[in-house]
């Protein structure tokens, strides 16, 4: 079967390392490297397995304005490299619709690519330095759920997005609404609701954008501490609905051999 697999975790907690394993399973990991963070991969998987790792970097330029302040050197374009790659990858010139199930593709992170949509919306629509209004944050949702529709469209490989994670509770914001006191009144409404919105831990990406973001995935796996230990979570926990469609795994998987046991496991 072909994985579409959501990882989530908070920083640090061994997301990205857990994929070193699939390298040393034999799979081709191709990286789109929004995060400039590879190096666990590189550093737990056999020096050996490090040929099947095939990266792009998917980064904003930045630079430094005559005021002292970080401007963006040109729109931010780090989505744009993603997509680019999946028409016509590097290393191989090969498109992403070609690729087979010992190729996995990844995105690391998910969070970082929406803030990059997001920041670049606003940089074409020159608000550049600005609060995001709600078409900012709708332009980083719809981006996203773009690229993750054209994926299960395209691909006939595996697929792995990781994101961050943060505490999603009731909504008790108003928007851009300028009236202070219809705005006040949005307020009261939602307060009166917000016992019966459950706190949870969400997909990390701008705002509230993509909380659900699990529904264009097969499978969710919740990457943590146990102790001193960093686990792969199958089972819900912490609000987060973790699970894989495969039978015989345990409620939990150790970082180092985890992923790999998920992908030599038969489909339930």
């Amino acid at each position: 079967m072909l994985h579409r697999i959501l990882e989530v975790g908070f920083p640090k907690s061994g997301k990205t390392g857990a994929l070193a394993s699939l390298l040393d399973a034999g799979y081709n990991l191709r990286y789109l490297d929004f995060d400039r963070n590879v190096h666990p991969i590189q550093a737990f998987a056999a020096p050996d397995s490090l040929k099947r790792l095939s990266v792009v970097e998917c980064l904003d330029a930045v630079k430094i304005g005559p005021n002292g302040q970080m401007r963006y050197d040109g729109a931010p374009k780090a989505v744009v490299t993603a997509l680019e790659a999946l028409s016509k990858w590097p290393s191989d010139g090969s498109n992403a619709s070609e690729w087979g199930d010992k190729d996995v593709l990844v995105v690391d992170s998910g969070s970082v690519m929406a803030e990059s949509a997001m920041r670049r919306n606003m940089v074409l629509n020159s608000r550049e330095g600005k609060r995001p209004l709600f078409g900012d944050y709708q332009a980083a949702h719809d981006t996203v759920t773009n690229f993750l529709l054209l994926t299960k469209s395209l691909l006939k490989c595996h697929f792995i997005m990781i994101t961050h994670l943060f505490l999603m509770g009731p909504d008790l914001s108003a928007g851009d609404i300028d009236n202070d006191a219809l705005a006040e009144r949005i307020i009261e409404k939602k307060l009166e609701g917000a016992d019966n919105v459950p706190w949870k831990l969400a997909p990390k990406t701008v705002g509230r954008a993509l909380h659900d973001m699990a529904k264009h995935f097969s499978g969710v796996v919740y990457v943590t501490a146990r102790g001193p230990a960093r686990k792969i979570l199958l089972r819900p926990a912490d609000g987060v609905d973790a699970g894989v469609p495969v039978a015989g795994l345990p409620a939990e998987l150790d970082v180092k051999d985890g992923m790999a046991r998920i992908f030599g496991a038969k489909a339930a």
